[in-house]
């Protein structure tokens, strides 16, 4: 060891990479094995670490040991499967029997350390592993997932929501923090939640042919992933993402065409949410609170309807013969103009 680095431990990180490429079947046993061996030294590679409670690794004040251990990934996870190895930050531990919905979680659960982390941490206190999803957990979670095209169910994404709900409220993260009040984890909590997307909403429910819409919540499906910003609780027209009857998929595709909006409400359960969620569903999640804190508006703007209103005149006004006309003889196009003007009606 020598000015502040370790050049073996720099060699182990190179030769996990080198596993990751030729047999990354291996990946997750190597880093086992790694974790094992370093629980045997934890009283020595103390010395190499701040004194107290855990700093955050980004800290200029950290010394440099500290920091690569922190931020490289070289712990395994739970999946022995993955090809992803987890940096001490960026991963939680399970506490067997008490955390088994989070396991499971299609997102958490690519976050859990691996059996090995358990005989590492009474030898390392001064790693200060997380044994429930912190919010800079699972936001690196979010971010993780978000980067693949890998299927999400609302379930899976309710529990989410629900986590980062009770791990911000117990950090204390807001999205009207002043700078004062920033650290460097909540400051990259605080711009992931306000900036990036990371609300999973399912592809558009189309209509069955026996003149339902249905969708199974703990069933993992296709879909996008939305900034705060992208999103709205209720839709007062009843265009956007509806689940009425009345409303066809080309009155939807019509509106989505005009604002590029989702209705998150139509989707999970809470106070905000359309009356097809029950009551009791609703109260079970915290969901809509960490939603609104983060920037999801209560309805449609009449702007956005307006942006409606103008495709509708753009169809209208088009009379080339290859245009996508929606529906036949412009039927759709009357009724999205009779539902935005009942909302104005009741506005004005």
């Amino acid at each position: 060891k020598s000015a502040g680095t370790s050049e073996d431990f720099s060699s182990i990180l190179a030769g996990l990479r080198e596993i990751e490429v030729q047999c990354p079947a291996m990946l997750q046993q190597a880093a086992s094995e790694l974790v094992l061996w370093l629980a045997l030294h934890g009283s020595f590679y103390s010395q190499y670490f701040s004194e107290g409670m855990v700093v955050d690794s980004e800290d200029a004040a950290t010394p440099c040991f500290e920091k690569v251990f922190r931020n490289s990934c070289w712990m395994p996870c739970l999946d022995p499967n993955s090809q992803r190895l987890l940096a001490p930050n960026d991963g939680w531990l399970p506490i067997p029997g008490q955390s088994d919905d989070l396991i499971v979680n299609r997102i958490l659960g690519r976050s859990c350390f691996g059996a090995a982390v358990l005989q590492f941490v009474p030898h390392w206190p001064q790693m200060h592993i997380a044994e429930r999803p912190t919010a800079l957990v699972i936001v690196r979670s979010l971010r993780y997932h978000s980067m693949f095209s890998w299927p999400c169910s609302l379930h899976d994404m309710t529990v989410v929501c629900n986590s980062l709900n009770f791990a911000c409220f117990q950090e204390r993260i807001r999205s009207d923090m002043t700078d004062e009040q920033d650290t460097p984890a909540k400051s990259e909590v605080r711009g992931f939640l306000m900036n990036e997307p990371w609300v999973f909403v399912p592809d558009r429910v189309l209509m069955r042919q026996d003149g339902t819409r249905h969708i199974d919540t703990s069933r993992a499906c296709a879909g996008r992933w939305y900034a705060p910003s992208d999103l709205v609780f209720r839709d007062p027209a009843d265009l956007f993402d509806s689940w009425n009857l009345c409303v066809t998929d080309d009155m939807c595709k019509l509106a989505a065409e005009g604002a590029k909006l989702r209705v998150v409400g139509n989707y999970y359960p809470g106070h905000q949410s359309s009356t097809q969620w029950g009551s009791a569903q609703a109260q079970k999640s915290f969901s809509h609170d960490l939603l609104q804190e983060w920037g999801v508006r209560p309805e449609v703007a009449w702007e956005d309807h307006l942006e409606v209103l103008r495709v509708v005149d753009k169809y209208v006004c088009t009379q080339a013969r290859d245009y996508d006309w929606p529906g036949e003889d412009g039927w759709p196009m009357w009724q999205v103009v009779c539902r935005i003007m009942a909302r104005l009606g009741k506005d004005v």
